[in-house]
């Protein structure tokens, strides 16, 4: 293998409102700048977010590109043909009444939309070219006339819990209220086929009178059968031939929404949502917005009071980390606006991962490296992130050109190093011959919600696994597996400023076929008895989920019961930043020799133990409710003063870990259990078998 680096090359305008994650995802070789292969020749349908500046402009917008329809043979499919469709619910309402919204458009019109957004001054295309959450749905004009269901049949005055999730059994027995009713008033299933009899919008909606007469249906002398429920169903929802993968024990969705509200003395309704699995194998969390959005905006037309309450187990680990992420800031606006009364996230299950490394101004006065390990066989591709404080520029017209903050060299395992600065804003391709193996993107990102610009140096690298991959690339390079050499120098970084490095998470989740192995940098480990020594720049900080730096929302990290520590796996804040850190911890865990929550199995009458942040998620989401239903408001502060009321030590701001044993000398750190670790409902100790 002969690497060379070309570029840096321009990004058009269409390709600069893409997160670089979307080239390497989309097609069979990251999509290029110009038209003529993958999605965007085809004329696939693919998502984009739009942000419009009133509803002025988004009606102009509407008016300029109007859907039109295919002509098709009688009996034949109609397909999208040109112009963009958007929800009939109302968009998400931004400060200075501008609009946020999903729409659906053909890729190969992206660009036009893109460029007549900003001609106009209609506003802009935040996010462009995610893929459609039920993927068999794309270009099907039909499916998407409403693209979101109409308003579920809730009731005033009780609590709602929304789940966002996968793997939900929904006719699963521990649903069910005191007189055997489900107490899931609708599944709205994004990965399935429409109703052929309502196909105005996108994927299935089952409503609770349905999964009554399901159960039913499959009922001999009072026992359900669970495996004939869901074949039926599969059959209707997926097609022939297009099954889902029914897990083994437990799902995923199904044991967290039995630790949120499963129980028949339970009163909440639920409305459950089965996130699309194509979106959900792809850990890193890129290609979840759409369907995020789409049940925000779903919820926004319920008007309930008390709002419903959202839980959410998902998150990455790289991103920016302040607050001002698309995520992150849908979630605060949908808890500000009264659209959720509460949200409730994971910390991440990252600490250990070796995923994160910070730089400071003395880090760097002299230059340091960073090693990556890419590992062989990674069916998927592999993201580094470097974010920096702010932009700076190159500013012609005779203007001095603002100094670079850092200088960065690349070296693959088998050679070809180059070095870069932060003011070589472009896309820079390393080459084997023809074929594009990596990129190195340096772009200034634009909080949606405004804020401060920041640069991100973004290193994708291609898939090492021959003929494996999950997402349709072509075959893959072995010889990029290995040590990625990466030497960091300071330029002009002011000292109190930090240089923060994230890899992106790429783990298999469940029965994921995606050959996903996650990367990471080399750093000392223990070796009994001794301690490693610590790594200047590789730590557990900052392993924080990406979406978990929010203002509004509620984000658990996760302890062992028997002694109060934090669970191995359970992410960490940042020191210096207070939003940046858990709101409280949740059990999760039993002890270390007996791992996880009894929860739900997949199918009725089974229970499984699960662990993990999402499962503390879950708990905390449960807390949440009962402080709503007392009347107080599930918000951060509220939840942090009933943790610290659960657990009076003190807290230092930060702690070393004793790495030889998983645990603190004494309590942990604010930064792994926030305000401190909640006292986990009577209920679950029951089921538990806790007896304290």
């Amino acid at each position: 293998m002969t690497l060379t680096w070309q570029g840096p090359r321009s990004q058009n305008g269409l390709e600069g409102v893409q997160h670089p994650i979307q080239h390497w995802i989309l097609a069979p070789d990251p999509l290029p700048a110009t038209s003529g292969s993958g999605a965007e020749a085809d004329g696939t349908v693919l998502a984009h977010v739009f942000r419009f500046n009133s509803s002025r402009d988004m009606f102009a917008f509407k008016a300029a590109f109007p859907p039109r329809e295919d002509s098709v043979p009688t009996g034949g499919t109609s397909r999208l043909a040109s112009g963009a469709v958007f929800p009939e619910v109302g968009p998400m309402l931004l400060p200075d009444e501008q609009l946020l919204t999903t729409g659906f458009a053909r890729f190969d019109e992206a660009r036009a939309m893109h460029d007549a957004l900003k001609d106009k001054g209609w506003g802009d295309m935040l996010l462009a070219g995610l893929p459609v959450p039920a993927p068999p749905l794309s270009g099907i004009i039909s499916a998407l006339e409403a693209v979101v269901p109409p308003r579920p049949a809730l009731g005033q005055g009780r609590p709602v819990h929304v789940l966002l999730d996968t793997a939900i059994a929904f006719a699963n027995a521990r649903f069910l209220d005191a007189d055997g009713k489900t107490r899931i008033v609708e599944f709205w299933d994004q990965s399935a086929l429409p109703d052929k009899g309502d196909p105005r919008f996108l994927g299935r909606l089952t409503s609770g009178r349905e999964i009554d007469a399901m159960r039913k249906d499959h009922s001999q002398a009072g026992n359900v059968d669970d495996w004939g429920l869901y074949a039926a169903y599969d059959a209707m929802a997926y097609g022939p031939g297009s099954e889902r993968r029914l897990p083994a024990a437990t799902g995923h969705g199904t044991h967290v929404l039995d630790t949120l509200c499963g129980g028949p003395s339970e009163a909440s309704q639920i409305v459950a949502v089965e996130l699309p699995q194509a979106s959900v194998d792809a850990t890193h969390g890129g290609m979840l917005a759409p369907s995020v959005l789409l049940t925000l905006q779903w919820m926004n037309t319920w008007n309930l009071t008390p709002p419903p309450m959202l839980n959410y187990s998902f998150g990455g680990i790289a991103g920016r980390h302040d607050g001002e992420g698309l995520l992150e800031s849908l979630f605060d606006l949908a808890v500000k606006n009264g659209t959720a009364s509460a949200i409730t996230l994971p910390a991440g299950n990252s600490f250990a991962t070796q995923t994160h490394a910070q730089f400071t101004h003395a880090d760097l006065a002299t230059p340091r490296e960073l090693v990556w390990n890419i590992q062989p066989d990674d069916g998927t591709p592999s993201f580094l992130e470097i974010w920096l404080p702010r932009c700076r520029h190159r500013r012609g017209d005779g203007q001095p050109d603002d100094k670079a903050t850092i200088s960065l060299t690349v070296t693959p395992p088998c050679g070809g190093g180059r070095s870069f600065t932060d003011l070589d804003y472009g896309v820079h391709e390393l080459l084997d011959g023809g074929d594009v193996v990596a990129r190195l993107y340096i772009i200034c990102t634009h909080p949606i919600l405004g804020g401060r610009k920041r640069p991100l140096m973004l290193l994708a690298v291609r898939h090492t696994a021959l003929g494996r991959s999950h997402f349709g690339h072509r075959g893959g390079k072995p010889e990029l597996a290995g040590d990625w050499a990466l030497e960091f120098s300071a330029i002009d970084l002011p000292d109190g400023d930090t240089v923060d490095v994230w890899i992106e998470r790429d783990d298999p989740l469940g029965r994921a076929r995606t050959g996903a192995r996650q990367s990471y940098f080399t750093a000392p480990r223990p070796v009994w008895p001794q301690e490693a020594p610590k790594s200047p720049v590789v730590g557990n900080a900052g392993t924080i989920s990406d979406i978990a730096t929010g203002k509004r929302t509620l984000v658990a990290a996760g302890h062992s019961l028997v002694d109060r520590q934090p669970a191995s796996y359970s992410s960490e804040g940042f020191v210096p930043k207070p939003r940046a850190r858990p709101t409280a911890s949740a059990g999760c865990e039993f002890s270390p020799a007996r791992p996880g929550l009894l929860g739900a199995g997949f199918f009725s009458g089974s229970t499984y133990p699960m662990g993990g942040t999402s499962t503390a998620c879950a708990v905390v989401g449960r807390i949440a409710a009962t402080l709503a239903q007392k009347g107080q408001k599930p918000t951060r502060a509220e939840v942090a003063a009933r943790a610290a009321l659960d657990d009076p030590r003190t807290h230092p701001a930060n702690d070393r870990l004793d790495l030889r044993f998983d645990r603190y000398d004494g309590p942990p750190p604010r930064t792994r259990v926030g305000a401190g670790c909640l006292n986990l409902p009577a209920d679950l100790l029951r089921r538990n078998d806790v007896d304290r």
